[in-house]
């Protein structure tokens, strides 16, 4: 006796969504990229240095239906998004030393924003269009121009059978990116003949001498993290993102340190048919006489422009200082070297 097995194959509900007459193309998101930035050579590898963001308030929307269900989305980039950087989520650019990466909510591409719920009656999804980018700094930074063309495109699509791209994402624009250096020119300070009687202690000393440290040939200082925002109405810098640029200063004296709270170094040694006086340091202070802080960088407060090819001068002084009970005479020689620090 044969038997016949019949099987009753229940039917499956497939959720899908499809770009509505209205919108029949997916929603273009364009990130500006703008304005000038300078980067100095020792920003931290990682640090963002330029930023822009999209919120688009339209009713753009997509129709799913076959609910009930739940729709999975993904944003990640369209193709590739170029070279790994070695720093996660972060890729290179075609300016050495500059990375990129798309986000949202503290979150690199490519992310999980989330599922949509499909009911059972087809429904109409209004869908966030909130994205952002921003450049880091990857490594040494050459100057030049970015153009955003050159940089990936993203999209937020949802996934499975029939899957559409909701909203599609490029750069517009280009950025200046500068970078440099100041020339730091030599200084001789004449601390002058200064009579042995001028000291009658330890902690006297003699009357300070300015002098100034000259720089020359810098770049412009534009500044960065430059932040820029982009609505249904146009793009706006964002007030008090961007970060000024600083020059930090430190002196390394060549002799030893007598007294590093007051910022004193010892004398050079003389020779042995002159040698150098004793009893004697030479303390370094900033212009307000206050002590620099040998081996230690410090900022600068110099009031840095966009002018191209500039100049500043850092304000020193320096003086004589009894540091011992007893002081001979002779040569009072003395030599640091300045290390400036470009943020």
């Amino acid at each position: 006796m044969a038997a016949l097995a019949l099987c009753n194959a229940g039917s499956a509900l497939a959720q899908t969504c499809t770009n509505p007459p209205e919108w029949p193309t997916p929603f273009q998101i364009i990130l500006p990229l703008q304005g000038t930035i300078t980067v100095g050579a020792d920003v931290p590898v990682g640090a963002e240095i330029y930023t822009a963001t999209h919120n688009s308030g339209s009713d753009a929307n997509i129709r799913c239906t076959g609910g009930p269900g739940r729709i999975q989305r993904e944003e990640a980039y369209m193709g590739s998004p170029g070279e790994p950087s070695g720093l996660p989520g972060i890729y290179k650019t075609s300016i050495p030393g500059v990375g990129v990466a798309m986000w949202y909510a503290g979150a690199k591409f490519p992310r999980n924003p989330g599922d949509y719920t499909v009911g059972a009656d087809p429904t109409r999804i209004i869908f966030s269009k909130l994205v952002d980018f921003s450049l880091y700094k990857i490594g040494p930074i050459s100057a030049g121009v970015l153009q955003g063309s050159s940089l990936p495109r993203a999209r937020q699509s949802t996934l499975g059978a029939g899957n559409i791209n909701i909203w599609e994402s490029q750069i517009v624009g280009q950025l200046n990116i500068v970078t440099g250096t100041c020339r730091v020119g030599d200084v001789n300070v004449r601390m002058g003949a200064i009579p042995q009687s001028t000291f009658n202690g330890i902690g006297s000393f003699a009357a300070w001498q300015r002098y100034e440290v000259p720089l020359t040939d810098c770049p412009a200082f534009f500044g960065r993290m430059a932040a820029y925002a982009r609505d249904d109405s146009g793009t706006v810098e964002r007030a008090g993102r961007r970060v000024a640029n600083r020059i930090g200063v430190r002196l390394d004296p060549s002799t030893e340190i007598l007294d590093q709270a007051r910022s004193i170094m010892a004398l050079q040694p003389g020779t042995p048919g002159n040698p150098a006086a004793r009893g004697i340091g030479i303390q370094v202070a900033w212009d307000d006489e206050s002590p620099v802080g040998f081996r230690a960088f410090r900022d600068s407060g110099l009031p840095l422009t966009t002018t191209a090819n500039g100049s500043y001068r850092i304000p020193l002084r320096a003086r004589y200082y009894q540091v011992e009970d007893r002081v001979r005479g002779g040569p009072a020689n003395g030599a640091m070297v300045m290390t400036l620090r470009y943020e």
